[in-house]
């Protein structure tokens, strides 16, 4: 006769079975797991698909990752997807598929996925997929999921971004360019570059969206930069018309598009453009595409028109000339004497701002008097320009200062007197005191000198 158990041991006995069964469920759970993993790397192996797709997921606990991506249906529709990419494209050149994927129900299912789906990672996986497809249909309902999980869901947004990225029909525009009108920076990047690798098969729809004054204007400088980025010559006549566009932005956005346009009528509107536009970022944006067309020629031309009798139009050139750095700096020079002190001070700036300044007050620091140098520098104190000089004198190592004080007494500007004076009143400049109290002599200010 077997003796009863008591109630600890009954209760000894199921926590011991409970355990055994928690155990035996976790083995299952790995072993199925691994299973998962195995069966998952495999075809991954094989199949450039699934590969694409986890390589993009692999960033996130990859367990979870690789249970979404083992599951049955899963693996069967990207089998198939791929056996279609293997035999249809994409295209070696463009990395365009020539024609879109043709099952609409394995396109429904991952849509409605994309759309409804509560779990993170197989919206992300579906979108993944959807992306192989090269159908219209998904452009919509990823910019969607791009747009709404920009924060509660980064993984499905990066997907949907990598997904829209393989979308490159003509057919898509349209969506893509309402989405333009709302999008955040860096999916406006993304739908840019999408659009210029759509090509010249788009020129038509973009430039239509440009013209319509009724667009806001974010969108229509978005369609400049597609054309621009596009690069074909039925991309030139629209880019040229916005040019005379009444928003500064997009005249500018234009103008930058025109970059790689070689064409005379492209280089004679930007040289006009160069003269002739109010607005400084218009212009600047004119000179780099000249620059990157033909500098020399456009250098040349701009040279010519230092001779025009307009000082307004001689101060857009120095303007210009300075956005092509050290080739034009012979020029601008030669500007310094412009008989308008305006167009004269301009030339002074440039010359700072492509730092040929800096680099004259450098040589002085380093090497001590240069002739070329302080010629140099001269010219742009008398052109009315001594903030830099004024600088130098102020903070300087003392070899420098020396031969500012020199620079400024050739000078003579009464502007330099104060400056003088703190010099002279500095102890450890002693050394060239005579050669300050020339200097404000020269300057005309006799008031420094007695104080």
């Amino acid at each position: 006769m077997t003796t009863p158990l008591s109630i600890p041991q009954m209760i000894a006995l199921a926590a011991l079975a409970s355990a055994t069964v928690i155990a035996a469920l976790f083995v299952a759970f790995r072993l199925r797991d691994h299973l998962a993993e195995r069966r998952v790397l495999k075809e991954a192996a094989r199949n450039p698909v699934l590969h694409d797709i986890l390589d993009r997921l692999e960033s996130t606990p990859s367990l979870g990752v690789r249970r979404v991506l083992a599951r049955r249906q899963f693996l069967e529709d990207v089998s198939q997807l791929n056996r279609w990419v293997e035999r249809h494209g994409p295209d070696a050149e463009s990395d365009a598929f020539p024609e879109p994927f043709p099952d609409d129900g394995l396109l429904d299912r991952y849509l409605v996925q994309v759309r409804k789906g509560n779990d993170e990672i197989a919206r992300a996986a579906a979108a993944g997929l959807l992306g192989w497809t090269a159908r219209t249909e998904i452009v919509a309902p990823l910019l969607a999921a791009a747009e709404i999980a920009n924060r509660r869901s980064p993984m499905l947004r990066k997907m949907a971004l990598h997904a829209l990225a393989r979308v490159q029909h003509p057919d898509a525009i349209q969506e893509i360019l309402a989405a333009l009108g709302r999008a955040e920076n860096d999916l406006i990047d993304l739908l840019i570059s999408l659009c210029t690798d759509m090509g010249a098969p788009i020129v038509d729809a973009v430039t239509d969206s440009l013209s319509d004054t009724a667009n806001p204007a974010s969108l229509r400088m978005n369609c400049c930069r597609i054309l621009g980025g596009i690069e074909h010559h039925s991309a030139m006549p629209p880019l040229l018309v916005a040019l005379s566009d009444r928003d500064a932005e997009i005249r500018a956005t234009a103008a930058a598009g025109l970059h790689w346009a070689e064409d005379d009528q492209v280089a004679d509107r930007l040289r006009e453009i160069l003269i002739t536009d109010p607005v400084p970022m218009v212009r600047s944006e004119a000179a780099r595409s000249m620059a990157r067309l033909s500098a020399d020629q456009t250098i040349r031309t701009l040279a010519s028109t230092l001779s025009d009798p307009s000082p307004t139009t001689r101060v857009r050139v120095v303007e210009a000339l300075q956005q092509f750095g050290p080739s034009a700096r012979e020029i601008l020079v030669v500007a310094l004497s412009d008989p308008d002190q305006g167009v004269a001070i301009a030339a002074a700036r440039a010359l700072q701002g492509n730092g040929a300044v800096d680099e004259a007050i450098c040589s002085l620091a380093t090497d001590g008097y240069e002739a070329t140098s302080t010629e140099f520098l001269i010219a742009v104190g008398r052109s009315g320009h001594l903030d830099p000089l004024l600088e130098a004198l102020d903070v300087g190592p003392e070899r420098l200062k020396r031969e500012i004080v020199r620079i400024l007494g050739r000078i003579g500007d009464p502007r330099a007197g104060e400056a003088l004076a703190r010099v002279l009143e500095d102890e450890s400049m002693a050394p060239i005191r005579s050669r300050t109290v020339e200097a404000l002599r020269r300057t005309g200010d006799a008031s420094q000198v007695q104080r």
